[in-house]
Formats: C-alpha cells, structure tokens, sequence
C-alpha cells in the first residue's frame, strides 16, 4: 500500500562537517553548538526513544552526522559479523550453539569517516558506525568517547573524500597492496597528481609485469597469482574516487557472491553493484577524475597476535594480521609517501620474521542474544530497521497483527512430540480475530482458505526441521490467506514448489523480459530493478541459490525523499523468526538479491 512522503527536517551537509569541530571542545558542547539544541532537549536526547515499543530504536546522540576524523590515544574499533543479507551472524553452526566472535582491535594512525554518534545502553560509551569502508562482512563501529575520554579528533587534513580497507589479508595481498600504494603515489609524484579530463590505467600505474617487488602468493580460491591483493587496491581507490565525484571508464567485476563486501551504511554510490573492482593482465581499471587530486595514503598494520601464516597463505591459517589503509582524495599536492609505505612493510616483515609487535591490539569476543556485545550493536544497528514506518505499524490494522503474529512466533518454541505451530495459532486471541473478521467480510471461501493454510502450510513448516517453527514460504501463504483488504496476495501455499526459487519460472530466469505469466500455475511474475516499480502485496523472492528465499511487501513511501519499502519475511537467519524491516537503495541488492541476480517479485492479484 502506498503512503505519502514523511520528509523530515535534516542537517545540511555544511552542519555536518562544523560538528567535526568535535575536538576543539568537549563533546558535548561541541554538538549542542552546531545543532543549535538547549541542554534540555539535548539531555532528553540521550534518552531511550518512546515512540516505538516494539521495534527498538538507536538511541542517537546526534543523527544524520558524518565526520571525518583522526584516531588518538588508540581508538577501538568492533567488527560485528553480518551475513550478506545484513542479518547478524550470531552462530558459526547449522545447531546454534556456537555463537560467531566481535572482532576488537586498537589502531591509531588511519584517519576515519564516522556516521552518527550513539551512547551506551547502560554505560559511558558512545559509538560511531564506520561507513566508508571495506571489510569482510563486518560492520565497523568505533569507541569514540568513554568517561569524557576522546579517542577521536578532527581531521588536519581537507578530505575530497576517505575510504578505509580494514582486513586481514593473505600475507602475499599485505605485501602487495602495500607496493601497489607506492607505485600509485610514485605516479602521481611524478605527474602532478590526476588531472581532470585525462584518463588513467591502473595497470600501467602498476606495471605489474615490471614491478619485481610485486609477490606470489594465493587467491581467495586457492590459486597462486602474481599481485594477489591488487583488486582490494583498485576497489578502494575507486570507491574513495567515486565519493570524491571521479568516474570509472573501464571497470570489471568479481563474479557475484565474490564482490568486496559494502557494510549497510555505505550508501548507494559505492554499494558492491557499482564499485566492485577486479584487475588482471586482461582486464584493467580505467578512470577520470572531475577536479585536480591526490591520493593520501595512511597504513598500519594490528597484529592477530598468532605465529605468522605461510608466505602463500592457507585455507587453514591465511592470514596473521589487519591491514588497514586509508584511501583519502584532497586537493592540495601531498608530500611523498614511499618511505612510509615502504616502512610499514619492513614492520610488517619483521613480525613475521618473530619480532614482537609493538603495537598489538586484538581480541575476539564471544557473544550471544543476551550479552553485553549484543546490546550494543541492537542499540545501533538493527535487523528490523523500521525508520519511517512507525506510524503505520502502529495505526493500520493488518499491521498491528502482523506485528502480533511476529512477537506469537518467535516466543513459540517447539519440542519433540507437542503441538505445532499451526495448531498452537488456532489457540490464540489472534486467530480468533482474525476468524471473525473473515466471517464479516462474507466470503466463505477466504475463510476456509485461511483455515486450511494454517492447520496444512503452517502446521506443517514446524516439522520440515528442527528450531524453525515457520518457514518463509508458510508466512508469505499465511499473509494470502488473511484476504485483508489493506493488502491482498497470491497465496503460494496452493501450489506444489518445495522450494522458494521454485516459484520462479525457469522460462522467466533466462529471458530478458521483465513480465510473464506463470505457465502453469498463472500467477504474474515480474522482475525489475527500480524500487519504485514494486508493488505492495508482492512476494519478493529470492533465487540466486537452489534453495532461494521468499518474503512480502507490505507498503512504500518516500522517506526523506527516497522510495522505501516495508517488507516482512521469516527465517531468514534458519531460526524460524519473523523479521519485519525496511528496504531502500542502501539494503536493496542485499535483501532481494545481489546483481547482476535478477530481482523477482509475484504481483498480487487484480482487484475483484
């Protein structure tokens, strides 16, 4: 269902960058300041927002703030684990009973770009999320203030625009990506930097086949390769470059589910469809810029504290610390970094070589739905982001049930031998609701329809595997067969697919057009990749693996100007769960399947 715009008041861009004056004063006074707040207000910002019980919100210290910062007196930085489709990554195991580790580290030389500041649930930490940079499904948040102790400044340094790589490489890629820096600053050294209207070669600047400081060393698959790491360079080069309004003339990808990993605040400009970068002897990366730049380049390297990993690498040790690398574009001509870079890799060298590290900062935290770490990252990032649609979670009635629905199964949990979901619905305030209101709108068809899907769909996903008491495809069958005028659907769970790609045709996969009837069973299939063309009471689905994935849109409206869905699905995480969330250009590619995947949908039915 459609909604009108709900614009809200937002900083301007200019605000944004005065909060960097973050390091003149105290925190505190720096954004009651230049957000023109009185300290009433403000204190009641650091609050727990109220108006959503159901669905937590952040609790914002300032929002819609980005800085670009330099670390001091060693800044903390957590990687949370997500999964691709930006769900957290709680467990290591199909049981559930290993929980995935929070990454902790301590660096202290690369500058940062922060989005938005947000204080501890219940302590004297405020975090900020890390936008702008590149890690292996994990979403940065720094430590940037505890008991009044700052650990961020402001930046010396007039950015264009800053992109951060934070990653524990292969050794080789270390090395590489390190030799691959100098040669990219011996060239613009020597020629003035990038000039606009002058097209570049990554590889000529690199000159691969020439540079004998270039190593072997293994690929993600396992392959030896010469230059291994490159790509990782040419993507974060190019990601800082597009932020900085630069254009890619010649750009090629990674194969899908091989692209570098974009976190879910790194906005639709260098999202993984438009900035993914891959070089080889036979593939280049070519590329303008729209002003006069330099790249500034900042590097360190954290230690994992292990012994060190085999030259090549390995499947079973590939790595033994973090490199971290700041890829920044100003204006001003920057004064030669060779020396710099060249010093990091001895440093790097020697540690491999069994010489302590002097800087050495690294710890894995174990974690679960009930700790500490938890709190933090559902305080500042949640799976169910529903910003924007409060209103009408709260005022439309089919909604509200479906919020009901949500909070009855994922509280359901089934042993062996007791009853199934499906049966334990039909005992519930909310299916008896959801009977009468079936009864008054007289069709006795919707009403056995609905009985049916829940006593065959419904009951019968809690007993396909163990600890998913509901399936995706029976919650978009149950969702059909409410009928509820607000939003009508197909209901799936007529037609006999065992899996959720299956309900896409294999006609419709492999041709270009972008509307078709179902050969057999008749629905319409549609595919697209504007979010503006997707219709409320559609399934999504999901069908870049056998397996594939099924969920619904509920509504659209434009949020701050840009189109948003509400959308709800289950078992995402294979924990049976309902999830209900909000999808926009930023979560697009990630929730309804990554490109070049085609993105599908089953229209809902014509009005009667």
């Amino acid at each position: 269902m459609k909604f009108e715009d709900s614009d809200s008041p937002k900083i301007s861009r200019r605000d944004f960058l005065k909060i960097s004056g973050i390091a003149a004063g105290t925190l505190w006074q720096s954004l009651q300041r230049y957000q023109h707040v009185d300290a009433a207000k403000f204190l009641d910002s650091l609050q727990p927002h109220q108006e959503n019980t159901t669905f937590p919100s952040p609790e914002y210290i300032s929002k819609e703030v980005e800085l670009m910062v330099q670390p001091k007196n060693e800044l903390e930085v957590l990687l949370y684990p997500i999964s691709h489709s930006y769900n957290y990554k709680y467990w290591q195991d199909s049981q559930h009973t290993i929980p995935a580790e929070v990454v902790s580290f301590k660096m202290r030389q690369a500058p940062l770009s922060l989005h938005n500041l947000y204080k501890e649930q219940d302590g004297d930490r405020v975090f900020s999320v890390l936008p702008y940079t590149m890690t292996s499904n994990y979403l940065p948040i720094a430590v940037v203030n505890c008991n009044e102790t700052k650990f961020i400044s402001k930046s010396p340094t007039a950015y264009e625009s800053l992109y951060t790589m934070i990653e524990d490489f292969y050794p080789n890629k270390i090395i590489n990506i390190l030799e691959g820096l100098k040669a990219i600053d011996e060239f613009q050294q020597a020629h003035g930097g990038f000039i606009p209207g002058t097209e570049y070669s990554m590889l000529k600047i690199l000159d691969i086949p020439h540079r004998s400081t270039f190593v072997l060393g293994k690929n993600a698959a396992n392959e030896v390769v010469t230059a291994g790491g490159v790509c990782a360079l040419a993507t974060a080069f190019y990601r800082s470059l597009a932020l900085a309004g630069g254009k890619a003339i010649e750009r090629w990808e990674h194969p899908s589910g091989q692209k570098y990993f974009c976190n879910p605040y790194g906005g639709a400009i260098v999202s993984e469809r438009n900035s993914d970068t891959t070089i080889d002897l036979g593939h280049d990366f070519r590329f303008t810029t729209n002003k006069p730049i330099y790249l500034k380049i900042t590097t360190e390297i954290v230690s994992k504290n292990l012994t060190a990993a085999p030259e090549l690498g390995s499947l079973e040790h590939p790595n033994d610390a973090f490199l971290i690398a700041s890829f920044g574009m100003v204006r001003d001509r920057v004064a030669p970094q060779r020396d710099s870079l060249e010093s990091v890799k001895q440093q790097y060298l020697q540690y491999r070589n069994g010489k302590e590290f002097q800087h050495s900062y690294f710890v894995h935290n174990s974690w679960s739905p009930e700790s500490k770490q938890y709190k933090i990252i559902n305080g500042i990032y949640q799976e169910e982001g529903v910003s924007g649609f409060e209103s009408e979670l709260r005022s439309n009635e089919l909604f509200a049930d479906l919020v009901e629905l949500r909070s009855l199964v994922n509280n359901f949990q089934q042993k062996s031998g007791e009853t199934g979901l499906g049966t334990y619905l039909q005992n519930t305030k909310w299916y008896q609701r959801q009977i009468d209101r079936l009864k008054k709108q007289n069709n006795p068809d919707e009403l056995e329809d609905f009985i049916a899907t829940i006593r065959s769909t419904v009951e019968n996903q809690t007993w396909l595997v163990p600890g998913q008491p509901l399936q995706c495809v029976g919650l978009s069958s149950l969702i059909a067969s409410l009928h509820h005028p607000l939003l009508r659907a197909v209901n799936i769970g007529h037609y006999r697919v065992n899996r959720a790609a299956g309900f896409i045709h294999e006609e419709f996969r492999n041709t270009p057009i972008q509307r078709m009837v179902h050969p057999t069973n008749g629905y319409v299939m549609y595919s697209t990749e504007n979010i503006e063309e997707v219709v409320p009471g559609s399934h999504f689905i999901l069908a870049n693996t056998d397996t594939g994935h099924i969920g619904m849109i509920l509504a659209s409206k434009k949020i701050n100007g840009k189109p948003s869905l509400l959308c709800i699905d289950s078992n995402t995480s294979l924990d049976g769960r309902i999830h209900i969330f909000k999808v926009d250009e930023n979560n697009w590619d990630n929730k309804f399947g990554p490109y070049p995947v085609k993105k599908y949908f089953i229209a809902p039915p014509k009005n009667k």
